[in-house]
């Protein structure tokens, strides 16, 4: 693996190294001075240069006035999936005590609901992190 990662490093070194020769052998012009402030930046900030492209390209495809709605359709399910795991967590202790009435229900129906619920906290932020949800 430390090869693989070695390797990938001098591979891009020697990249850069070919890119800024080619363009120092540019004839002078604002455009070469443009370029190189350009790559320069790039290598001194990569994340930063990309995520201003990336604003750019999503200011291209995603008009203004949408993005709040998207914003509130989000804010809308998350809200929506809060009030189903609780109407749930109802349902199901409802079920649990009434089939186990008489046998200590509070204790065996708050550790059932308990452990479901965060057996199922964890599967959902597992599945949201992977990108499976």
């Amino acid at each position: 693996m430390i090869t693989l990662v070695d390797n990938w490093v001098r591979d891009n070194m020697l990249k850069v190294a070919k890119y800024r020769r080619d363009m120092n052998n540019l004839p002078d012009s604002p455009q070469k001075t443009e370029l190189l402030n350009e790559f320069n930046d790039m290598l001194s900030d990569p994340l930063g240069l990309a995520a201003k492209t990336l604003k750019k390209e999503i200011e291209d495809i995603i008009p203004d006035d949408l993005i709040p709605d998207l914003g509130d359709a989000g804010l809308k399910f998350v809200r929506g999936l809060g009030g189903a795991v609780v109407d749930a967590g109802v349902g199901m202790y409802d079920s649990v005590a009434h089939r186990m009435s008489g046998k200590s229900t509070e204790i065996i129906t708050s550790l059932t609901i308990a452990t479901v619920t965060i057996l199922t906290v964890v599967y959902l932020f597992n599945a949201a992190k992977s990108g499976k949800v």
